[in-house]
């Protein structure tokens, strides 16, 4: 099976997620992906890359920027995560019609979204099956 890689570009990624799969077609390894911030812990799971568009690109750049923090104190998810961390991300997502999901991966570098159809529609992408229990993911830079 194949091993997930980051974008070389310092692009974010942006994922299907299964912590497990019965039929690996089309799915890649994700181990080790570094995220928690200073307390530095590692994804592991399955993962079928999405490809957004230019628009939907902005937008993931955007969350892995954590625009979303700027108004929480700390404003960085760097070395703990509150509610209100947890409430700005999702008020941020619905300014661009985008759903949370999956919030117990939520933390650095790992930012979850509910798998709709709408959810893909908005970052650009559609025609994808989604298996059951998947979670989108944008993946990102730990600040390690």
């Amino acid at each position: 099976m194949q091993q997930y890689e980051m974008p070389n570009n310092d692009a974010p990624g942006l994922v299907l997620f299964k912590n497990s799969i019965s039929d690996v077609e089309g799915w890649e390894r994700l181990s080790g992906h570094a995220c928690n911030g200073f307390r530095l812990d590692y994804l592991s799971g399955y993962v079928k890359t999405l490809s957004p568009s230019t628009q939907g690109l902005k937008i993931i750049s955007r969350i892995t920027d954590e625009e979303f923090c700027k108004s929480c104190d700390p404003q960085n998810l760097d070395w703990d995560i509150k509610q209100e961390h947890r409430d700005a991300y999702g008020s941020f997502l619905s300014t661009f019609g985008l759903v949370e999901g999956g919030m117990d991966l939520f933390q650095q570098a790992v930012y979850p979204l509910e798998a709709t159809s709408a959810n893909l529609n908005h970052l650009g992408i559609s025609d994808v099956d989604i298996p059951e229990g998947a979670v989108i993911l944008v993946l990102g830079w730990n600040c390690d």
